[in-house]
């Protein structure tokens, strides 16, 4: 840095000052970029959350489509009557209807395997021998669930 101000120190002042704007103008130009490519990324952050807001807000939509359209297929309309008020085929209302369907029956097969092996620790835990209370605190049941594991399987349990 020294070097070069001491190349510059034996230049004549013209030479400077147009030196000077010169490297004004940079600067300056410089500071407009940086302050473009910052307003450019926050709107590419703006544009993002909203693009997000606007995928959320959809999936919101359907999941209130699917459970308008369960509602008025368990109430007994006829995929015709739904359709004709969705603005859907009915072949379409039956695909999604068979499909929430599904979904359903995986969801009820998965609370079944969750509540079966729920039965089973606490069975375990009662013939290990801990009390009513670590077994609640331990897998989050019901204290009516323990006793009833309990009765069921004609085992003591601890209070």
């Amino acid at each position: 840095m020294r070097k070069i101000l001491n190349e510059l120190g034996s230049l004549p002042s013209s030479r400077l000052f147009i030196l000077s704007e010169l490297i004004e103008q940079f600067s300056r130009s410089v500071q407009t970029l940086a302050v473009d490519k910052k307003k450019r990324e926050e709107y590419e952050k703006e544009k993002e959350r909203a693009g997000l807001r606007k995928s959320e807000k959809h999936r919101l939509q359907k999941m209130k489509l699917q459970r308008k359209i369960m509602v008025r297929y368990l109430k007994g309309q006829s995929f015709e009557q739904i359709g004709g008020v969705f603005n859907y085929h009915p072949k379409t209302i039956y695909k999604m209807i068979k499909k929430y369907q599904h979904d359903l029956s995986v969801l009820h097969q998965i609370d079944y395997d969750i509540e079966k092996k729920k039965i089973t620790d606490a069975e375990r835990m009662i013939k290990s021998g801990k009390s009513k209370k670590q077994i609640i605190r331990e897998l989050h049941i019901s204290a009516h669930s323990v006793v009833a594991v309990a009765q069921m399987k004609n085992l003591e349990l601890h209070p």
